[in-house]
């Protein structure tokens, strides 16, 4: 083929042969079949079964039994299995398809010449197998071959931990939860492992870098226990190779149930004169899972009630508010998801807004006919301040009239008396607008005029002419006060 002396096989035979490139004093040529052309199957391996990887040959026939070029079929194997394709080769002509692409060089008497160029899928083999369609005599020079580097799958350093847990409740995307490490299984070591979860991440519930194999959170909102009580990632490590270039791992990370919890110290208030249904809040928890609502205790005259399903709190019976009796409501309010419930008190402060009024205005006990002094009694709707003998008038008509000498009381009830009664005629206790009077809340009347509270008494006393006596004591009318 180039000068190199030939070295002849007869016969079927194996042998051992070292075959070098061109320009080699020790060069040589293999010559199959010559001189007795009675094989049609050629086969070179490895002496000791060990995988190399083929890269071109120089190859030939130069005898043949017909006229024309017989085609031959040219495969890889490995440990007794094909690893390639079974490619037809035409001696006369180029080729580029498949694994084997064979270059034409030139045609001789009875024969002809070109050049395997042998790719990928001839390393990592261990034997080639030429078969021919008749009986030809095989030249072969120039092999380049060389050990095949072990190609093994990746392999994991680290197992599963056991025990990786994350709370369905858990913000945190930025924590590695667990770190997955593997190398190429090469005794070289020198490939990249890249990492991708190809199972088990429900939702996508967590991711990997694909880089340095840390697991991490990934949607907060995926987790549930009870969806998904446990996640099982399967975990690919992935060299890059064209074969044997994967393995995978599984790692279990639990999922840890938070039972709700009620937001400590929740303040609320609600206005005397807030009308039923007003809404005051909602209940604020932790948690994920749905939870029921209700309140335990502290709900006095059951002013308040709370939705089952929302926490949301309203005002059920406005007529129990009364910040001078109950400024502030400790509601007990439990939330459960039917496992573990949680209780915290909610407090509510009840404002006073209303403004305070009069309810009645009447003459005490029953004064005598003749009586030089009386006692009025003075009655709020709620506890007031402010409250002197300046805040009141006593008008009278005829030749009646007196003197209010003294207020005393506290709270919503005061006593006003009227001393150095005299004549005859009527006396009529009267509440001024305009006064200082307020509650406790400081809400007071406005400045526009009140509706006046009357008191009526009738004077014992007589003109010394007059026949007539009157009754004392009586209540002509009453009009109600309101202070604005």
């Amino acid at each position: 083929m180039d000068g190199a002396d030939r070295i002849a096989t007869p016969n079927s035979s194996d042998f051992t042969l070292n075959l070098n490139n061109s320009g080699d004093p020790n060069d040589r040529v293999i010559w199959m079949n010559f001189e007795n052309p009675n094989i049609r199957q050629f086969t070179f391996s490895s002496t000791d079964g060990s995988e190399f990887d083929l890269g071109s040959v120089a190859i030939g026939i130069s005898e043949t039994t017909t006229d024309t070029n017989p085609v031959a079929t040219i495969q890889g194997f490995r440990d007794g299995a094909a690893v390639t394709s079974a490619e037809s080769l035409d001696f006369t002509a180029s080729d580029t398809q498949g694994d084997a692409h064979y270059t034409y060089n030139e045609t001789t008497a009875g024969g002809a010449y070109g050049a395997i160029d042998f790719q990928s899928g001839y390393d990592n083999v261990d034997e080639v197998r030429i078969t021919f369609s008749d009986v030809a005599v095989l030249e072969m020079d120039d092999l380049v071959a060389s050990p095949a580097v072990t190609n093994n799958n990746p392999v994991f350093e680290n197992t599963d931990p056991g025990g990786l847990v994350v709370d369905e409740t858990s913000t945190d995307t930025t924590s590695v939860i667990h770190d997955v490490n593997a190398n190429d299984g090469d005794s070289s070591g020198t490939d990249s492992v890249t990492y991708s979860i190809t199972a088990g991440n429900v939702d996508g519930a967590f991711e990997i870098d694909s880089n340095n194999g840390e697991i991490r959170l990934a949607d907060p909102d995926a987790l549930d226990y009870e969806a998904t009580a446990s996640y099982t990632l399967t975990i690919q490590a992935d060299d890059g190779e064209s074969s044997n270039n994967t393995a995978t791992q599984d790692i279990t990370i639990s999922v840890n149930d938070i039972a709700p919890a009620i937001t400590t110290g929740q303040v609320f208030s609600v206005k005397e004169s807030d009308d039923n249904s007003t809404v005051l809040g909602t209940v604020a928890t932790t948690g994920d899972d749905p939870v029921n609502y209700s309140i335990k205790s502290g709900n006095t005259g059951n002013a308040f009630t709370i939705d089952d399903s929302t926490g949301e709190i309203t005002l059920s019976d406005t007529s129990q508010l009364d910040a001078s009796v109950t400024g502030t409501y400790t509601l007990s309010v439990q939330a459960t998801d039917g496992t573990t419930p949680s209780t915290e008190n909610i407090t509510i402060n009840v404002v006073d807004d209303v403004a305070p009024s009069v309810t009645s205005i009447a003459p005490s006990g029953s004064p005598g006919a003749n009586a030089t002094s009386m006692d009025f009694t003075v009655t709020f709707s709620e506890s007031v301040n402010n409250v002197d003998a300046g805040d009141f008038t006593l008008t009278s008509t005829g030749t009646a009239s007196g003197t209010i000498s003294a207020v005393a009381g506290s709270g919503d009830s005061y006593t006003v008396s009227v001393t150095g009664i005299s004549g005859e005629g009527d006396l009529r206790l009267d509440l001024n607008s305009g006064t200082d009077i307020d509650d406790g809340a400081t809400n007071a009347r406005q400045a526009t005029p009140a509706v006046r509270l009357t008191a009526l008494i009738w004077s014992s006393r007589a003109s010394p002419t007059s026949l007539r006596r009157r009754p004392t004591g009586l209540i002509k009318r009453v009009t109600p006060l309101i202070l604005r």
